[in-house]
């Protein structure tokens, strides 16, 4: 692919392509990538736009935008690197004096981006203003499931700032100029110029609206005076209702939408204020200046102050709406703090996930959480990771069946993040987060900036948590063997996860939470351990009341791969057959000899009780319907007076 040149010539604005045959600037330092930090001698402190929709249908756009920059280090030779995707630059200038520009790498690059010759030595400490004038169709990341970019639908113009297959990750390239990258963060100042029967909903305070340009265009000027990632710039053009949901801690929420959804919006976002007042309450201060959401067809992305919600999400009328929760816990993990490129993405996601959980938990109640992660396991374990491959956390791979965003840092940072609060206790944890914010407050953080920030909740097991449950993959798979231990009972808990997917580490900091009862004073006991190498045993009472997993404390991300009990040599063991096996819609337990009375447990892999039914006297079979549950290897357990039978049962759909 050439690289062309563009130039003023004579100070007019006539266009030369020129093909080069070497870079603008042979000295120039890489530019960072979406998934690796490059230190830039530059810090991009501002960026003031104009831009013009004519027509919003046509996604038809023209602008200048005003890049205002410090340098940081003193160059003889300096470049600007900016992104920008399907768009034409038409000029650039600083200080009224033409520069050149060149095209670096093709656009399936990750780093593919425009290089712009300043033209002129420069110091460490001094400004520069470089203006670039564009204009163009904007388009989308074009790929399956296609996110990122600007949109028109459902007579809404809007931009949303990630795509989930596109190599930058970062969209606003798609619509501005700009160093699109969440490592240079910059305040924005923006002017919406669109038709007059047209309104913008866009990031920060609305200063200005209806400024006349001609006859047919009028503006709106927003104004984002912190510090912003660039993907998380937006801007919404449609015929908007303004809903007002009142202030919270004298910041106004607010929501843009289109009049056929004014009451379903009413409906949905009912209980926000009340999400806010929560979070304040975890996380500390509310950052920024308004909380804003606007519907649009897609969604939901958390552009900073103005949220970006599907219309489908808020026709639900759902007002407990756990997605709005989501987005706006972002307002703190992930706006206010920003990973510094998308390794980190899981600053991001798991933090916003585990918000739903605590919102959850405010409304519901302490077991509808523990439900929450419950349902979490499952899904993890059961389908996100068979779909997507196990992965860590930190610096996943994107290449299909994953994404730039795979479902595996949502739910599995969620039960990560809910296993350090069970570790921690509830005041350590969220006094953890609040440290790891005002430790890093309008700026980036990385994953090592989130393991210091946990290491007074965690102590000496920070690193080990680290390592293991966000560098590392896999999670703990347990085999349970409860043998008799004269009056009472032993119960040796083993990790047999090692070698299932090659490197799955043994879990040296995994909480457990275990149920029995005391073998000296028969007490139900509820409590938390921690698993610090890869066999523990605990005294219990009878192995009838033995489970992992379940209690009220909290859940840990594991699985039970089996559970064998050993019975003293004068107990007769009973035979115990399951029909169909493998199951479908229902399962049949038998017991091919003896006929008394007798009590059937069936478990997951999570150690939870899906089931309990009572064999009669003389009763040999029970049948129990296994329609909804999802595919699995579970554990049938039949107790009696003489004996413990285990037998394993396999669910296929």
């Amino acid at each position: 692919m050439g690289l062309y040149l563009y130039a003023y010539i004579y100070g007019m604005k006539y266009l030369l392509p020129v093909l080069l045959l070497a870079c603008v600037d042979a000295f120039a330092q890489p530019i960072s990538s979406p998934t690796e930090y490059r230190p830039q001698i530059f810090d991009i402190t501002a960026y003031e736009l104009n831009l013009e929709f004519r027509n919003p249908s046509t996604k038809e756009a023209k602008g200048r935008c005003d890049i205002i920059l410090t340098w940081t280090e003193s160059a003889e030779a300096p470049s600007l690197p900016i992104h920008l995707r399907n768009l034409k630059i038409d000029s650039v200038q600083s200080d009224g004096i033409a520069l050149t520009f060149a095209h670096q790498g093709i656009e399936s690059d990750d780093t593919f981006h425009i290089r712009i010759d300043i033209g002129k030595p420069v110091s460490a400490n001094v400004s520069d203003t470089i203006s670039v004038w564009y204009s163009g169709r904007m388009t989308t990341e074009g790929s399956p499931g296609y996110w990122g970019g600007v949109f028109y639908d459902d007579e809404v113009l809007f931009a949303m700032g990630v795509g989930f297959h596109n190599p930058s990750v970062s969209a606003t390239q798609f619509w501005m100029p700009c160093y699109d990258h969440p490592s240079d963060k910059a305040t924005l100042k923006a002017t919406f110029w669109v038709p007059k029967d047209l309104s913008v909903a866009s990031v920060g305070t609305l200063i200005a609206a209806d400024l006349p340009l001609d006859d047919e265009l009028h503006g709106f000027t927003w104004i984002e005076t912190h510090e912003t990632a660039t993907y998380l710039f937006t801007y919404a053009v449609g015929n908007f209702e303004l809903l007002d949901l009142g202030d919270v801690f004298a910041i106004p929420h607010v929501v843009y939408t289109q009049e056929k959804y004014l009451e379903d919006s009413r409906i949905t976002y009912k209980l926000l204020p009340e999400m806010s007042r929560l979070f304040v309450d975890l996380y500390g201060e509310y950052p920024f200046d308004k909380v804003g959401y606007v519907n649009t067809t897609k969604g939901a992305m958390e552009h900073q102050t103005m949220v970006t919600m599907a219309v489908s999400n808020v026709r639900k009328r759902d007002t407990a709406n756990t997605t709005v929760a989501h987005e706006l816990s972002h307002q703190w993990f992930g706006d206010f703090v920003t990973p510094l490129d998308f390794r980190h993405a899981w600053l991001t996601e798991a933090f916003a996930t585990y918000s739903e959980a605590a919102w959850v938990e405010h409304l519901y109640g302490h077991g509808y959480y523990l439900q929450t992660l419950e349902n979490g396991i499952k899904s993890y374990t059961q389908s996100i990771a068979q779909r997507e491959g196990v992965m860590s956390l930190y610096d996943f791979p994107r290449a299909s069946p994953s994404s730039n965003y795979p479902e595996t840092i949502y739910r599995k940072g969620q039960l990560v993040l809910a296993m350090a609060r069970l570790i921690a206790g509830d005041d350590a944890f969220y006094s953890a987060l609040r440290s790891y914010l005002n430790a890093h407050k309008y700026g980036t953080a990385t994953t090592d900036d989130a393991r210091e920030a946990f290491r007074p909740a965690l102590g000496a097991l920070t690193d080990d948590f680290f390592d293991q449950w966000v560098l590392a993959r896999g999670w703990p798979r347990l085999a349970i063997d409860l043998e008799p231990d004269h009056s009472s009972w032993t119960a040796r808990i083993i990790q047999v996860q090692e070698g299932q997917g090659g490197d799955w580490p043994l879990f040296t900091a995994l909480p457990l939470e275990i149920t029995y009862h005391d073998p000296i004073t028969d007490e139900p006991k509820d409590t938390v351990i921690i698993m610090t190498s890869r066999e523990v045993s605990i005294e219990i009472a009878s192995p009838n009341d033995f489970q992992i997993n379940s209690g009220r404390h909290g859940r840990s991300l594991l699985e039970v791969a089996s559970i064998t009990t050993v019975m003293e040599p004068r107990v007769d063991r009973h035979g115990v057959v399951v029909t169909p096996n493998p199951s479908h819609d229902s399962a049949t337990i038998t017991r091919t000899s003896s006929l008394d009375a007798a009590r059937i447990d069936i478990f997951n892999a999570s150690g939870q009780t899906m089931v309990t039914a009572i064999l009669v006297h003389e009763e040999p079979s029970v049948t129990v319907n296994i329609a909804d549950w999802p595919s699995g290897v579970y554990m049938v357990r039949v107790v009696n007076d003489y004996s413990i039978t285990a037998v394993s049962m396999v669910v296929q759909r």
